[in-house]
């Protein structure tokens, strides 16, 4: 521990004088060079730009520092009475205080892997943004780990990257945030995952008792197999469609498919009065009807029915009644008429004779079949 003071000459510089002055000032200047200017606290006399010196604060610790260019103040370089002066080795270590870094950008995070633009950086009071190649991928807050860009959360059933997994991500569009909130345990087997409409959710079993038939409601959960001899439902409404394989009546009898429904219904009929008053081309009167729109007299025994819906093809089944005093009135299809998917003609005569002539009745009744 030694260094320089004015005696002899000011700091470093050795003046002229006796041999004893020469040889006392040089070996206090050999001595301060070669302990480094140790000392408590920082060197006043004989200072200059990038000079060393070893401040000796305690026992335990002696801090190297160097002068600045300025030649204005001393920086320090690391504790001499500590491994490697205290500083953190290239190989990596144990920092014991807080490393503070820049706030980085999305295209230079402050904190890289290898890739510039890769990395972690601050986008703002609380968040610590994550960026990939340059691009913006999500952040951390005090709150929630936020993911953007309908970018997934993936979760793999092997250590490496490329595998199978199961992942998560947002809808493309959303009205309202939504958060879902999970059961604090898991449910029974069977049992399915539900919401109560609010994000919360809970496992509920399937109900599979009779008393989910009550009245005119089906409950929520019931299975096709539990509808086995459960009871009676009554005035049942169904917004949408109802799958059956078999339809029988009250007593399991008269058991028919949705197909033999489907081929032996009428796809159209209709119950019109005659038209011995009507001018040609006008409609008539439909008394009741299903699937046709208007009945138009076309003449004297001549009458177009016009359906509601088209039908698939014009190869139809129509079957006939009509009702008149005169009991010999013949109703047919004159393949002369017109047929398309969208309209039917008839005739009425009162004979096939050949002396047989048009004539209206007082009601026709028609019941079309086809697909």
């Amino acid at each position: 521990m030694a260094r320089v003071d004015n005696q002899g000459g000011s700091g470093f510089t050795v003046d002229n004088g006796t041999g004893l002055q020469v040889r006392t000032k040089l070996q206090q200047t050999i001595d301060a060079l070669r302990s480094l200017q140790s000392g408590s606290g920082d060197p006043t006399v004989g200072v200059s730009a990038y000079q060393l010196h070893v401040d000796e604060v305690s026992n335990t610790s002696q801090i190297l520092k160097i002068r600045n260019k300025a030649n204005n103040g001393f920086i320090t370089i690391g504790d001499v009475a500590q491994t490697n002066l205290g500083l953190l080795p290239l190989s990596g270590g144990t920092l014991t205080g807080v490393l503070t870094l820049s706030a980085g950008t999305t295209t230079a995070p402050s904190i890289n892997f290898g890739d510039s633009n890769t990395g972690f950086y601050r986008i703002g009071a609380g968040a610590i943004g994550i960026t990939t190649s340059g691009t913006f991928l999500g952040h951390f807050t005090q709150d929630a780990i936020n993911i953007f860009g309908q970018k997934e959360l993936r979760l793999f059933h092997e250590s490496f990257l490329n595998q199978k997994y199961l992942g998560f991500k947002a809808p493309q569009t959303l009205s309202n945030s939504v958060t879902f909130t999970l059961p604090n345990g898991d449910g029974g087997a069977g049992q399915f995952l539900k919401t109560d409409g609010s994000g919360n959710l809970s496992f509920s079993a399937i109900s599979s008792a009779a008393s989910a038939l009550t009245g005119n409601t089906l409950a929520s959960g019931v299975t096709a197999s539990s509808l086995t001899s459960v009871g009676t439902l009554t005035a049942l409404t169904v917004s949408g469609d109802s799958k059956l394989t078999t339809i029988k009546d009250t007593s399991g009898n008269n058991p028919s498919t949705p197909a033999q429904l489907a081929q032996g219904r009428a796809t159209a009929w209709v119950n019109v009065t005659g038209g011995s008053q009507v001018a040609q081309n006008a409609s008539l009167n439909i008394n009741s009807s299903f699937n046709v729109t208007s009945v138009t007299d076309k003449g004297k025994g001549k009458y177009r029915i016009t359906y509601a819906t088209a039908m698939g093809n014009n190869t139809v089944c129509p079957v006939f009644g009509f009702s008149r005093s005169d009991s010999n009135m013949i109703v047919y299809h004159d393949s002369d008429d017109g047929k398309s998917t969208d309209f039917l003609d008839l005739r009425t005569t009162n004979s096939w004779s050949s002396g047989g002539n048009l004539n209206d009745l007082d009601e026709l009744y028609v019941a079309i079949f086809g697909d």
